[in-house]
């Protein structure tokens, strides 16, 4: 099962994101998102590990061009800080 991710390691995944992101001219949460899949975690792991509030990577990916919408309870006004 997954669980949340204490603070100081989540911290430290943020500024490696950020790190990431300048190198490669893209956004802290693509890079993220990259490393994401490519562990193969799904957008509710994330939120889970990382202590967003549920469904916000996944409202990112799509409003972002990274996922295809759900269907159902797809809400944009959800996102991850």
């Amino acid at each position: 099962m997954v669980a949340p991710l204490d603070a100081a390691t989540r911290q430290s995944i943020i500024e490696q994101a950020q790190a990431i992101a300048a190198q490669q001219g893209i956004s802290p949460e693509q890079a993220l998102w990259n490393y994401a899949q490519g562990q193969g975690l799904s957008a509710s792991d994330v939120d889970t590990y990382m202590g967003f509030p549920a469904g916000a990577t996944q409202n990112w990916a799509v409003l972002n061009g990274q996922a295809p919408a759900p269907q159902g309870n797809f809400n944009p006004t959800v996102q991850a800080a």
